[in-house]
């Protein structure tokens, strides 16, 4: 820690800047990205017309103004997530491992009998198959306050 703190001072001290040290300043130092260090490198869940996206392990927050697609977006990767890999991707998304993917989806713009609707309707059709209830965690919270919810509608992706 002492180490630490010397390294950050000095360079401090040679940006010009006033060399305080603080706790947090020492926290941080840990999330440093220098350009000689060495970063794994991360596993992507999708290509979306051939491109990676989607960090495995990170959470994905699909928002925007309303009628822009967001719900459209989510039903094509919950499909994605479901479909065997053999089957393909839906409309240049394709599910990069060979492992079908769980999906916690918590909706809070449509109405419950909306979020059913797209699950039963949307999203069977784009799977081609039965709804796998058991690859699929469907929260409707609209009901919830707006001060207690974290975004429009989220999506986390997790490996079975």
């Amino acid at each position: 820690m002492r180490e630490n703190k010397k390294l950050v001072s000095e360079e401090l001290s040679q940006a010009g800047e006033p060399s305080v040290i603080t706790p947090q300043l020492i926290k941080l130092d840990k999330f440093r990205i220098i350009s000689t260090g060495d970063i794994k490198s991360e596993e992507f869940l999708f290509n979306i017309n051939g491109m990676p996206c989607m960090p495995r392990k990170d959470m994905t927050v699909v928002t925007g103004q309303a009628k822009t697609g967001k719900t459209v977006l989510i039903s094509i990767l919950m499909a994605c997530c479901a479909r065997e890999k053999e089957q393909g991707g839906v409309l240049g998304i394709e599910r990069i491992s060979e492992q079908p993917l769980r999906v916690m989806w918590v909706d809070t713009e449509q109405s419950p009998q909306s979020t059913q609707y797209i699950l039963k309707k949307r999203v069977m059709r784009l799977i081609g198959g039965e709804f796998p209830e058991d690859k699929f965690f469907v929260f409707n919270v609209r009901s919830v306050s707006v001060g207690d919810r974290c975004g429009r509608v989220v999506v986390m992706l997790l490996p079975l």
